[in-house]
């Protein structure tokens, strides 16, 4: 993935320590896994909020709306208090075309080979945070009802296998009891230099239908905004 798409998709959650275990000493699932694809003629449609304040940090308030099939995803992050569109992001497994909204740019990236997705199923997420629970890197702290279901409260296990910079930074989730989908989510930073919160109000399959297929996966059209183009045949321009 390059550092325009890198940027692009982290335009909505700000990457400031936030809490996770150490990749490779882990039996975490993992996205690639077939079992979380989004099955043939659904569309996955979820909706994240990100906040993130505090003196050491650099504020921001952003939606992040997302739609993701089996061989396309599309992307869209928009800065909450003006409304406006920062990035929008259209992939498949051969071309990934990203918009970013400040340096009003389109690169389009085409791949040689057929390529994964840049981004995860809700149902992936899930199984990410059962694994947490069930491997010991958070404990239930809680319940509470979350739009009449049964919800767990969950905390990282500090100074157990979580490892996060810093260490004794905070990290508390909002999961489905049954189905440990993940609903709300802060990471706290020990000495209050920044609090970072998710929440995620949206997390639904709908059918693919052609209409809903043309409504949720093109990007919109564009004016006076510069195309950079890589990858296969293409070359770069």
């Amino acid at each position: 993935m390059n550092k325009h798409l890198t940027t692009t998709l982290a335009a909505g959650a700000a990457v400031l320590g936030l809490a996770a275990p150490a990749l490779g000493q882990t039996n975490l699932p993992l996205p690639s896994d077939a079992k979380f694809a989004v099955p043939a003629g659904k569309i996955e449609q979820t909706v994240k909020i990100d906040q993130v304040s505090g003196p050491k940090a650099i504020a921001s308030h952003t939606k992040t709306l997302q739609w993701l099939m089996a061989d396309r995803s599309h992307t869209i992050v928009i800065d909450v208090p003006t409304g406006r569109v920062k990035a929008e992001t259209v992939a498949t497994p051969t071309e990934i075309r990203t918009y970013n909204a400040d340096e009003k740019v389109i690169r389009v990236e085409r791949r040689r080979r057929a390529g994964g997705l840049p981004v995860n199923s809700f149902t992936f997420e899930a199984a990410v945070q059962k694994a947490y629970l069930e491997q010991g890197y958070t404990r239930v702290i809680g319940e509470q009802q979350v739009d009449g279901r049964r919800a767990l409260v969950t905390e990282n296990v500090a100074g157990g296998r979580w490892r996060s910079d810093p260490a004794d930074t905070r990290t508390v989730a909002v999961v489905d009891a049954e189905t440990h989908t993940l609903l709300e989510r802060t990471t706290t930073h020990p000495r209050g230099e920044f609090t970072h919160t998710q929440q995620f109000p949206v997390n639904r399959v709908i059918d693919a239908a052609p209409e809903n297929v043309r409504a949720t996966m093109t990007m919109k059209p564009r004016k006076n905004v510069r195309v950079v183009v890589r990858g296969a045949k293409n070359g770069r321009r």
